[in-house]
């Protein structure tokens, strides 16, 4: 897969060097498979192994987000060291880090230690993991901007999600093979594939050129104020954007599996075979949103209007689902996840290459502002769902936690697509846009 990946569709992209265009996509696939396992559901149905709950599961799962304020510290410092060096660091000691579940899911498997202790010492490491993480990550998107000129932005996102989201779908049918055949050792298998594909993740990242920006390092680099930053319009609106997105759609994915995991008889491989479907959604996404910024000069607001139409019908199928007025058969569990998939990451690529092309060469701060308060979103969101569903505040309405969150969920979903609709996007300011039939 791998090697597909190198040669597939890559001479496109006039990156600055080959050995760019030869690796980008194989590090995403690789990164994929370290991330999916270790910050996604098999992480999560292990916690809830342990006995975790459904707030303990959202906060394990908007850790990675809630350290996101180290990317503003070390935004300047990355530039400073260099973004290859910088990250290349960064990804080699969290992977090391995953070799603390691998231990731990052997352990638990077998008897060795308390069940509560392992889950104490998983956050602990979880942490680390995601401090590492957020420290290297800053130096992404400002190295990929450098390298990728405005005219090939687009394809190189779709791409580049593609990498990603062929990386999840890989991930997810080994995780459901090795459930299956590793019972002595339950997750350890699972989690040291994570770390497999980190280390190779790394490999291709050494691989990979540094900014053009390091080639006359002599050179002063001019760096935008903190406070132009954090006053530029087109980053608040594109910010304000994503942070009602996530609120309403983001943790549909994972609370649905939890909400399968809790009350239903489907085993661990069920649930995470019928998740393969948002993977499948995610690359419909990709595609549907490739060709709507290639032919049309609002594509990017159709794409979104597309995508929060689809999100709505996903959330209102979920209660119908949690209000026991669905039967959730493995076609419409296949179809949640797939709806879900096509509208996360369908959303996504036309907002990254909007904020792309719209905020100054010079970015690094504009996107450290931009990740920071995202994954802020990501993080307060998925606990204070999990808060509603473990501590079922509506009781007195005869309302489960479950069912709770997804009608408010499908509540904000619907807002966000009336607002998609009513007002006209498109006069939002531009910078450094280019054409979309050019990308």
């Amino acid at each position: 897969m791998v090697s597909i990946l190198r040669v597939l569709h890559l001479s496109h992209l006039h990156l600055p060097q080959r050995s760019c265009r030869e690796n980008a996509y194989p590090f995403e696939f690789c990164n994929a498979i370290c991330f999916e396992i270790i910050l996604g559901l098999p992480l999560l149905l292990y916690a809830q192994s342990l006995g975790a709950g459904a707030a303990v599961c959202g906060a394990l799962a908007g850790m990675v987000y809630a350290l996101s304020p180290l990317q503003l510290i070390c935004a300047a410092r990355a530039r400073r060291v260099g973004f290859k060096k910088w990250i290349t660091v960064g990804w080699i000691a969290r992977t090391l880090l995953i070799l603390s579940p691998v231990g731990l899911a052997i352990a638990t498997a077998r008897d060795l230690v308390d069940e509560q202790f392992a889950l104490h010492l998983l956050i602990g490491t979880m942490f680390l993991f995601c401090a590492a993480l957020n420290a290297a990550s800053c130096a992404w998107l400002p190295w990929i901007t450098e390298l990728v000129p405005d005219s090939a932005k687009s394809r190189f996102l779709v791409w580049e999600r593609s990498s990603i989201y062929m990386g999840g779908f890989f991930t997810m049918g080994a995780t459901v093979a090795l459930l299956s055949l590793s019972e002595n050792v339950h997750f350890a298998p699972v989690f040291l594939v994570s770390f497999a594909g980190g280390m190779a993740a790394t490999w291709f990242l050494r691989r990979m050129p540094d900014a053009v920006a390091r080639v006359d390092a002599h050179i002063p680099i001019p760096s935008i104020p903190w406070r132009t930053v954090i006053t530029d319009r087109r980053l608040l609106f594109f910010i304000g954007m994503n942070a009602a997105w996530i609120l309403g759609q983001a943790s549909l994915p994972v609370h649905g599996a939890l909400y399968f995991g809790a009350h239903s008889q489907l085993s661990e491989m069920s649930i995470l075979a019928a998740v393969l479907w948002f993977y499948v959604g995610a690359l419909g996404g990709l595609q549907a949103g490739r060709i709507s910024l290639a032919r049309y000069s609002n594509g990017w607001l159709r794409q979104m209007r597309l995508c929060a139409v689809i999100a709505l019908i996903a959330s209102a199928s979920w209660c119908g689902v949690v209000f026991s007025l669905l039967e959730p058969t493995y076609a419409l569990r296949a179809f949640l996840w797939c709806a879900s998939g096509f509208a996360v990451v369908g959303f996504q690529l036309p907002y990254l290459r909007e904020l792309m092309c719209r905020v100054p060469m010079d970015s690094s701060r504009h996107f450290a502002v931009n990740a920071t308060v995202e994954n802020l979103a990501l993080w307060t969101t998925p606990i204070a769902w999990g808060l509603v569903i473990d501590f079922q505040p509506f009781t007195s309405w005869s309302v489960t936690g479950f069912q709770a969150y997804f009608l408010a969920a499908t509540t904000v979903v619907g807002i966000f697509t009336l607002c998609l609709f009513s007002r006209n996007l498109r006069e939002v300011p531009a910078q450094n846009i280019v054409p979309t039939g050019e990308s």
